[in-house]
């Protein structure tokens, strides 16, 4: 008995006088070739049915339970098929695709046909078990088909569509946002192999990342603000042909911007711009040349206007314009000097040598049993002074029935200096005198005249030691405020240091500590942005300016 690969044919058993029960009990069985099932049974009973596995010759048999059974050869043979594994195909020009097909037996001859080889060219690659393989290449563009028949009569035909089928499609039509950010189109073509390219803008750096499979991104990098439009060009690299253009809306603009003031030079040591709080900090006497850069990237703007608006009445803080210029990414623009035109400054006082006063605790010695000259000092010992003791006085000594005035101005000290001078004489005073002063002044041409119980000692721990203007010249010893007495004459002891005292200097204050901070001012700001297919948009801003006073010197270099 025959059959096909693929196909089934029925198989009837026959009992003499068998019933329906006997008919039930038979066993259906199929040997196999080599391992290989040749044919696979379908069903039970009287009849069943052979399909077809494999070519090849079977054996199968019929089995009651006694043991009696017949047999029946099975011949399955190859069916004779072919089959392509689609009935359209399309192919570009110059590319090649690889159509499937079928054939049955595998060992079937081949017969090629086609209709028309001026649009396709086609190559059999053989089959493998009946799984084969034809090529085929396009030429140019038009229709064709290709028929095979087989050597046992099958035949199947293909219809071949050589074309470009070009597409080009992107996701985006607009890009829209922030200049900070970037931006990415994707896209796919057909052929795959196309050129893409995309015209050149003022407005942004544009990157094609073309995979070569028919899909790419396009990276857009703003430079600054503003609105253009792009053209996308899809170009055949075979013909050269530009087969498709898509246009691309890009718009880029910052709703709010942010000014960040910028210090680039100034003649003092204590203005200063606090970002965080968003205040200028101008020093008393100082002037600052201020720069204005805007913190968000790709921004075109000039600084219009910059003026002052006092908030006090003191109006020391005043503008000028440096130089102007146009600004982007944060570049400074302009450069404005905005200057507080007053300076305070306090002064104080140096020690460059110190010294510590000393008195003679002892008394005068005289020249005689009378005490009518005082030649030296005895009965004592050099002790240290106190600054606080020292003061100033002025007398007059009246002789002569009052006709008679020496006029007196000097230092004393308490507690040793005597005071209620009477001498009734025009000389000078000795330098022993049981007054016992400091220094003295007369009409008896004393001009700051020491006296001998008073001297000073080396005290390097005072070196260098600065003491403020009030407690320098209150102090007796350190300082003549300038002290005159009238009478027949004017004496006067000069204002000034006393230098055989102390050695030291006045000089501008180098405390450094701030005397008063106030608000005194707002730096009005005016900017104005250019953005490409907009036009410009003008922003004012309001910076406060502090003044911080200081009585030392504003440039502490």
């Amino acid at each position: 008995m025959k059959s096909k690969k693929g196909q089934g044919v029925d198989l009837t058993s026959s009992i003499a006088g068998g019933k329906t029960e006997d008919y039930n009990n038979i066993t259906w069985t199929a040997d196999k070739v080599n391992g290989e099932n040749i044919v696979r049974l379908l069903g039970s009973g009287k009849t069943v049915q052979v399909y077809g596995l494999a070519a090849g010759v079977s054996t199968v048999r019929a089995q009651l339970p006694n043991g009696k059974y017949a047999t029946c050869d099975i011949e399955v043979q190859d069916s004779k098929t072919f089959s392509f594994g689609t009935t359209t195909v399309r192919v570009q020009p110059t590319k090649t695709v690889d159509v499937p097909y079928t054939v049955s037996p595998a060992s079937a001859g081949l017969q090629w046909v086609q209709n028309d080889n001026t649009y396709v060219t086609f190559q059999d690659m053989g089959n493998n078990e009946g799984q084969g393989i034809v090529s085929i290449t396009g030429v140019k563009e038009g229709n064709s088909t290709l028929s095979c028949v087989t050597s046992y009569g099958s035949k199947a035909t293909l219809q071949v569509i050589c074309a470009w089928d070009y597409s080009f499609t992107v996701n985006k039509t607009k890009l829209q946002g922030l200049p900070n950010q970037s931006y990415e189109i994707k896209f796919t073509c057909n052929p795959k192999d196309s050129d893409i390219t995309v015209d050149e803008t003022t407005l942004a750096d544009i990157i094609v990342e073309n995979n070569g499979d028919g899909t790419g991104i396009i990276r857009v990098t703003p430079k600054k603000e503003g609105k253009d439009t792009i053209t996308i060009t899809a170009t055949n690299p075979t013909t050269k042909e530009q087969y498709t253009n898509k246009n691309i809306a890009l718009d880029f603009k910052y709703d709010q911007i942010t000014i960040i003031p910028s210090i680039i030079s100034q003649d003092g040591s204590f203005s200063r711009y606090d970002a965080n709080s968003g205040i200028l900090i101008i020093g008393d006497g100082e002037t600052v040349n201020l720069g204005f850069g805007i913190e968000e990237k790709g921004v075109e703007y000039t600084i219009t206007n910059v003026s002052i608006m006092p908030t006090d009445s003191s109006r020391l803080i005043t503008v000028s314009q440096n130089n102007s210029g146009t600004s982007q990414n944060g570049q400074l623009s302009s450069l404005y000097s905005i200057t507080h035109t007053q300076d305070t400054l306090e002064h104080q006082y140096r020690i460059i040598t110190g010294y510590v006063p000393q008195y003679y605790t002892g008394r005068p010695v005289f020249s005689d049993s009378i005490f009518s000259t005082e030649i030296g000092m005895t009965g004592g010992i050099w002790v240290d002074a106190s600054l606080e003791k020292f003061y100033w006085r002025t007398e007059f000594d009246k002789y002569d029935n009052g006709n008679k005035i020496t006029e007196y101005v000097y230092l004393g000290y308490q507690g040793v200096t005597q005071n209620w001078i009477d001498e009734n004489t025009s000389y000078a005073l000795p330098v022993h005198h049981e007054n016992k002063h400091v220094l003295i002044w007369s009409d008896n041409n004393e001009n700051g005249a020491p006296g001998a119980f008073f001297s000073r000692r080396r005290e390097p721990s005072l070196d260098n030691t600065i003491v403020s203007v009030s407690k320098f010249e209150s102090s007796a010893w350190y300082y003549c405020p300038g002290v005159s007495l009238t009478g027949n004459h004017t004496i006067t002891a000069p204002k000034g240091i006393l230098t055989n005292h102390i050695d030291a200097v006045k000089e501008p204050s180098t405390d450094t500590s701030i005397l008063s901070t106030n608000q005194t001012d707002i730096l009005k700001i005016t900017v104005r942005r250019s953005i490409d297919g907009v036009g410009t948009i003008d922003k004012d801003f309001s910076i406060p300016i502090y003044t911080e006073t200081r009585g030392c010197v504003y440039n502490q270099e």
